[in-house]
């Protein structure tokens, strides 16, 4: 699930589009962190945010968030454009 850039409705430049949280969630889950953590969401993921213009657009907030998430190995926060493909 990939997310283009645009400009609009917020009238700055954003990173992609998510319809919910949970939908982050899905996103990040298989994907590796730069230590090479894998994570599952059936293990859980801790999901961390604050207001961003640059960040993605969450519609069910309708907020524009940087997002990342907290990598439980290496203990880094990783925002979602650094994270690495899954196997």
């Amino acid at each position: 699930m990939e997310y283009p850039s645009f400009r609009k409705p917020f009238g700055e430049d954003i990173k992609g589009v998510f319809d919910s949280l949970d939908d982050v969630l899905k996103y990040v889950d298989g994907k590796r962190c730069f230590c090479g953590y894998k994570f599952n969401l059936t293990i859980g993921i801790e999901l961390g945010m604050y207001k961003h213009p640059g960040g993605w657009l969450v519609k069910s907030l309708n907020e524009v968030l940087w997002l990342y998430v907290n990598c439980p190995n290496c203990g880094s926060q990783v925002a979602l454009w650094k994270l690495r493909k899954g196997d």
